[in-house]
């Protein structure tokens, strides 16, 4: 950059404030915000800029009507041996030069700048145009209104951030009101959107959490009735424990299907979505929502297969969740990894490009936040993030190969069982007579039928699980989540586990139904007898059918 001279004039803020108009001299010719007030140029200081990098084209209203690099914070052609220096006075940044093209104009066309420092910068301003001033004017105030609407919190710069407010003519952006928006828009967290509510919203996460509980639920009521049973063993009929068991199973199994139906239509909405280009919010929200398609129902597909025999339909639904969710899950693993550590906080165009906005090319105001104070959302979630790095981005990865381990293992266990598999199996060549292929088919077959096995695999999973909720709290702290918006769909995503939750309970209120009739015949016969428990209504008809001839 062109070596400027250091003396600047600091404009009366308080003026400014209460007329937001500002006489243009050779002194005070021109003047924008800075990170701590108003700063004011004089005429030389503002022909040593360097208007070869600030507007390539040669003319600064064709740069200035090109929004997206008016609003990235860093644009092309400017270099800076410091990138903290851009927008540090005397240097002149291209969004308040863009703002005051206008009054640079006129103060030309008045001849108030010398004639030494005219030649410098004359040619950059040629052709005034009032409309088309009128359009940069309105450009350069329109995309801060739009970045307060589409905030998280519009409340708290909605008035500040009103055109109203923010133009002192038709052609000239007030700089006091310009900066009570910009103090209004760019505090840490608030001035940045919520990531996308249909995927990761708050009754989006609710429903994650609550599958999470549920699925923990169902391993602990199957791991207390064998404990149960093992105890009652010798004091009760053996098939007790048996149909209490199989409703737990059976509520599994129709838990296991709810699972993928869930998974599998959001799954299905984020790639439309196109995770491989998302950004850095979506990107990190959908990082645990994968996860989620593909670890709870691996768990409850191998509690299933340790106590019973899956049938191939839960399989499919399965593999198609996992599937789906894998493809998800590494897209946004290789987006993270390719934005993590890449730029500052004013040169990480990802996070700048967050809830792009029309009227700002594409981009938001916020990406400008770091010129006109110490603060800014970009940075404030690079660092966030940053820190987040090692719960997410590095560990994730195990959690999809733990699972993906095991799902390949019981698949191959699933067909080795079945009339097919052992046929295929024979029609192998040489290496399926192989001492070694031999000694791995029994030692799975050995250990899929084992508790030690099945406890170990079950404390992984339930550790994963811990892991990704863990990860959605993550989410929450990072404020992706607007957890204060209740809409229709993020209700449906709640209710969605009420079917399965009723008809487990209605399972166990038959079993516990039974258990009522059958010591009620007990007490009446004075001996236990071998009722089946598979109905209550079943046992209670037998009674009616004893009672009959008596009447």
């Amino acid at each position: 950059m062109s070596a400027v001279d250091d003396v600047d004039h600091t404009f009366n803020t308080t003026s400014i404030a209460s007329t937001g108009i500002f006489e243009v001299t050779k002194d005070q010719f021109f003047c924008q915000l800075t990170k701590r007030d108003v700063r004011c140029l004089n005429s030389t200081q503002f022909a040593n800029q360097p208007f070869h990098e600030l507007c390539p084209s040669g003319n600064c209203l064709t740069d200035c009507q090109d929004l997206k690099r008016l609003y990235t914070p860093l644009p092309d052609k400017i270099t800076f041996t410091n990138q903290s220096a851009y927008g540090t006075p005397p240097n002149v940044t291209l969004w308040p030069l863009c703002a005051g093209l206008a009054n640079i104009s006129l103060a030309i066309a008045k001849e108030i700048p010398p004639l030494e420092d005219l030649r410098k910068f004359e040619q950059y301003f040629a052709n005034p145009n009032e409309t088309d001033y009128l359009a940069v004017a309105a450009a350069s105030v329109q995309c801060w209104s739009d970045t307060c609407a589409h905030s998280r919190n519009p409340e708290i710069c909605t008035r500040q951030c009103a055109p109203v407010n923010l133009l002192q003519s038709r052609t000239n952006p007030q700089l006091a009101g310009t900066r009570e928006c910009i103090k209004a828009t760019c505090p840490k967290i608030d001035g940045l959107p919520f990531a996308n509510q249909d995927i990761i919203g708050v009754g989006v996460s609710s429903s994650y959490v609550i599958q999470s509980f549920l699925m923990l639920l169902c391993w602990v009521a199957l791991a207390s009735n064998s404990f149960i049973a093992r105890r009652r063993n010798r004091h009760s009929p053996a098939h007790r424990s048996s149909e209490s068991r199989d409703s737990i199973l059976q509520g599994i199994s129709g838990f296991h299907t709810a699972q993928c139906f869930f998974s599998i239509p959001l799954a299905i909405a984020a790639l439309h979505g196109n995770p491989f280009t998302t950004d850095p919010l979506n990107g990190f929200g959908l990082l645990p929502v994968s996860t989620n398609g593909f670890l709870p129902q691996i768990f409850s597909l191998t509690i299933l297969f340790f106590n019973i025999t899956p049938s191939w339909y839960l399989w499919f639904l399965t593999i198609v969740s996992y599937l789906l969710n894998s493809v998800i899950f590494w897209a946004v693993i290789n987006y993270l990894n390719s934005i993590r550590g890449k730029g500052t906080a004013l040169g990480a165009p990802a996070y700048h490009s967050l809830g792009g906005i029309e009227s700002c090319g594409g981009l938001t105001g916020i990406g400008l936040c770091l010129q006109f104070q110490d603060d800014s959302p970009p940075a404030f979630l690079i660092q966030q993030i940053g820190s987040a790095t090692w719960t997410s981005i590095r560990a994730a990865p195990w959690i999809w190969a733990w699972s993906t381990s095991v799902l390949l293992v019981l698949t191959v266990l699933k067909i080795y069982s079945t009339e097919i598999g052992r046929k295929l199996l024979r029609q192998l060549p040489g290496p399926r007579t192989s001492p070694s292929i031999v000694t791995i088919q029994r030692y799975l077959h050995h250990v899929s039928q084992g508790f030690a096995a099945y406890s170990l695999v079950s404390a992984i999973f339930l550790a994963c699980l811990i892991y990704q909720n863990v990860m959605f709290f993550t989410c929450i702290r990072l404020g992706l989540i607007d957890l204060r918006t209740w809409t229709f769909g993020q209700i449906v995503a709640v209710a969605v586990w009420i079917p399965p939750v009723m008809d487990y309970l209605h399972l166990q209120t038959d079993v516990v139904l039974a258990k009522m009739y059958q010591r009620r015949a007990w007490r009446v016969s004075g001996m236990e007898q071998n009722i089946p428990l598979s109905s209550y209504e079943r046992v209670r008809d037998q009674e009616v059918a004893k009672k009959e001839p008596e009447l």
